[in-house]
């Protein structure tokens, strides 16, 4: 690295580490409700060297030597070395006893570094970690040894000007952090506002003051109905009470405006056949529409076919989740692909004498609402029903004012979704910020050098000098001679 600065120096990782090493195998039989912290990958991250200890697995470790050498030590560099490589984390002095697995490495600063330094130059995207991925190996796993750590080749400042890098790095990313704190706020609050618009709208309150500009409109929709208010679902089984809709509105089940269909079941008989077809189920369905990334075939008979093929407009939701939260996801189908049926991990509804848009809508704010969720039936897995949908209870409301509806809904949720991609962005640049912060800082750019510091070359000298006399042995103590023995009692 030629272009270091005059004072700067190019060290090994064997130079400035005292110890690398890596955790241990096999100690599930040592975890523990009670005991000391054992260290994971889950508790490494990218674009920080602090550890994420909100959940820590306990141990009782064993006795012995390989609990001494996988102890850690306060300022010990832990980095990943498998799946996910170079998360770097800096163990805190209040950590208290702790210990590693075998998918973390630990290097251990020698004397005469900054930790800090060390461990923000290894975490950085346009170095070290870059270096340390370049030199992963393992043609079906994906793994880094520890000589790639002893071997990765690390720019060494002054000690005081690392020193005052790192200082500005926490000054920085205490800026950075607060920033990210207030992007990621920002989620939620869409999400609880994209919750307020869809109730609101389904209740009829998005609507009060087109119906007041409209009231002639209004009474053709009541001549027409014949009674102000009808209520068509009778037959409603809901556990939950019907709120009070407007007037001119109804309260119906979804098998009065809907075609209620479950799909049909897989099973190895079904898999392979000469009626090949595509079909969709509930992995294909998301929370911002279908996922088409993997798209599973079996056989379909055609009369199976002609029952479980999907039409435009068909609207699909999750039957089934480990989750109550991911029960009822729903997305709409526009014949995205040819010949595709679906399968019983979905409920199909094809609406029938309503708004499609209108009840997608509807189904989309039962489900962001937790209602479908709460509705489920199941312990590990929670499953909707298609009875459930069949008998669920929709508000409907006069074509014209589904329309209006659907108008406004989608002109709210446009704007939704153009605040979080912003927020999506905005994201992105202060990671590239932060990437860019951490390259000027390994290229001397951050802090300005002063020539008064001791070159880096001297330091290195020193902790190598030092190295070499712990790795002399010491002269074996022999016995002293009977008379000086004597002089000396």
């Amino acid at each position: 690295m030629s272009d270091l600065p005059p004072a700067w120096v190019l060290a090994a990782g064997s130079d400035v580490f005292d110890l690398v090493t890596s955790g241990s195998r096999g100690w599930a039989k040592y975890y523990s409700d009670e005991g000391d912290a054992f260290i994971r990958m889950g508790n490494l991250d990218h674009g920080t060297i602090s550890l994420d200890l909100r959940e820590v697995q306990l141990v009782q470790p064993p006795s012995g030597a390989e609990g001494e050498r996988t102890q850690l030590q306060p300022n010990d560099i832990l980095i990943s070395i498998t799946a996910e490589l170079g998360m770097v984390g800096l163990v805190p002095p209040n950590l208290g006893k702790a210990y590693i697995n075998q998918h973390v490495a630990l290097a251990r600063p020698r004397a005469h570094n900054d930790p800090r330094f060390l461990a923000w130059y290894l975490a950085s995207e346009n170095d070290g970690k870059r270096k340390l991925r370049e030199a992963q190996r393992g043609a079906t796993k994906v793994g880094l040894g520890l000589d790639d750590i002893r071997q990765v080749s690390i720019p060494l400042a002054p000690l005081n000007e690392q020193r005052r890098i790192v200082a500005k790095l926490d000054d920085l990313f205490a800026r950075s952090r607060s920033a990210r704190e207030a992007l990621n706020a920002i989620p939620p609050l869409l999400d609880r506002y994209r919750q307020s618009v869809l109730a609101a709208a389904f209740r009829g309150d998005l609507t009060e003051a087109w119906r007041e500009q409209n009231p002639n409109l209004m009474a053709q929709v009541n001549q027409a109905q014949g009674t102000r208010g009808r209520n068509r679902g009778l037959e409603l089984e809901s556990a939950r009470a019907l709120a009070e809709l407007p007037s001119q509105w109804y309260w119906a089940a979804a098998s009065q405006v809907a075609e209620v269909r479950l799909g049909r079941q897989r099973s190895p008989d079904k898999a392979q056949g000469s009626h090949m077809r595509p079909y969709m189920r509930a992995a294909n369905v998301t929370w911002t529409g279908l996922s088409l990334e993997d798209v599973k075939t079996m056989n379909f008979e055609p009369h199976e076919a002609d029952t479980f093929r999907l039409k435009e407009d068909d609207i699909l939701l999750s039957e089934a989740s480990g989750s109550r939260k991911e029960v009822g996801k729903v997305a709409r189908w526009k014949n995205e692909v040819p010949d595709c049926c679906f399968q019983n991990t979905l409920i199909r509804a094809r609406p029938i004498g309503i708004n499609p848009d209108f009840l997608f809508y509807y189904f989309m704010s039962e489900a962001v609402s937790g209602a479908f969720g709460a509705a489920s039936r199941g312990i590990n897995l929670h499953h909707l029903g298609g009875e459930t949908v069949t008998n669920w209870p929709v508000p409907v409301p006069p074509e014209e004012e589904q329309r209006e509806i659907i108008r406004i809904v989608e002109s709210a949720l446009l704007g939704i979704d153009r605040l979080s991609n912003e927020v999506g962005s905005a994201r992105t640049r202060q990671d590239r910020l932060d990437h860019a912060v951490l390259a000027k800082a390994f290229r001397g750019e951050l802090v300005p050098q002063d020539p008064n510091d001791e070159p880096a070359s001297t330091l290195l000298e020193r902790i190598k000098g030092q190295q070499a006399e712990a790795t002399v042995p010491k002269a074996r103590r022999g016995r002293k001679p009977r008379e000086l023995a004597e002089v000396t009692r």
